[in-house]
């Protein structure tokens, strides 16, 4: 997997400051997680998330690779024509409680025309999203404070108020 994923997604988009660790190593320098999950606040960074994803599936990046991603991603770069309108498609629109302006393609979300992603674990929160009809990637990453709400992934709602500032006529909703 980390060589398929090396091969056919790394290095082809120069994600260079993206990495596929078999242990809970992360690149320095580091956003520490906090998470309460186990009923106390603490420091979650090195927890070991190898048990979530096949054995080179669980990456780490930067904010700057990550918006290489994004835009790679939006655009289905590293896909046939064919495979990014598949992956786009509004399958899931029909079952609930999803939508034709909201739905789960292959992989991705698509809310309001925007092409999303928001992965987290333990205190890391992070949401990427690429509006294709203005070329505009961006990337939020964050992590759980003492008192957050345990609503889901927090940096999605601060990528929607900056969604909403960059582009006002294509709201996230």
């Amino acid at each position: 997997m980390a060589e398929l994923i090396r091969d056919g997604i790394l290095v082809p988009l120069s994600l260079n400051d993206t990495r596929s660790e078999q242990t809970a190593v992360i690149q320095e320098p580091v956003l520490h997680a906090f998470d309460a999950e186990r009923g106390i606040y603490e420091d979650a960074t090195y927890w070991d998330p190898s048990w979530t994803l096949a054995r080179g599936a669980v990456m780490t990046s930067n904010v700057a690779d990550i918006l290489k991603s994004v835009d790679a991603i939006g655009t289905g770069a590293l896909l046939s024509p064919d495979s990014f309108k598949l992956q786009l498609a509004p399958t899931t629109a029909k079952l609930k409680p999803w939508s034709e302006q909201r739905f789960y393609g292959l992989g991705i979300f698509v809310i309001d025309g925007w092409l999303v992603q928001n992965p987290s674990f333990a205190g890391y929160a992070a949401t990427m999203a690429y509006l294709p009809a203005q070329k505009l990637a961006i990337v939020v990453s964050a992590t759980e404070g003492t008192k957050a709400p345990d609503e889901g992934n927090l940096s999605t709602v601060v990528l929607k108020d900056i969604a909403r500032y960059l582009a006002p006529d294509h709201p996230m909703k």
